[in-house]
């Protein structure tokens, strides 16, 4: 019956998953490189879109946010950056349930930067 005279709401819901799905292809295209020695951060959100290039000199701080309903559903780590008098948000690592990898990310990304006063926890 739902492939003879499917439902508003079917033709909806698999919209929003296609639109879903397209959306997490997107990102898994998008590309991140620190550069030690030049001390540049590469950043490209989609294989379609321009390369942003940000020097550790425009690095602020991390950001580290989590969602949650009765448990952690959804966390990420972010390098927030402030070029030309505006703040930047270039994501690092998302992941779901946990927040202990991104504490090791953000650790390990300090570490490359050099940031000596950086104090993960």
């Amino acid at each position: 019956m739902l492939y003879n005279n499917p439902a508003r709401g079917a033709k909806v819901g698999s919209l929003f998953i296609g639109v879903l799905g397209i959306a997490v292809l997107l990102r898994a295209t998008a590309r991140l490189r620190i550069d030690a020695d030049a001390r540049t951060i590469s950043v490209q959100p989609a294989f379609f879109m321009p390369v942003t290039v940000f020097r550790f000199e425009d690095f602020q701080h991390f950001l580290v946010s989590k969602q949650t309903l009765f448990f952690t559903v959804n966390a990420t780590v972010a390098l927030i950056i402030h070029k030309n008098g505006r703040e930047r948000s270039v994501m690092l690592h998302q992941t779901m349930f946990l927040t202990k990898p991104l504490q090791k990310i953000t650790a390990e990304t300090a570490a490359i930067m050099g940031i000596e006063d950086y104090q993960g926890s």
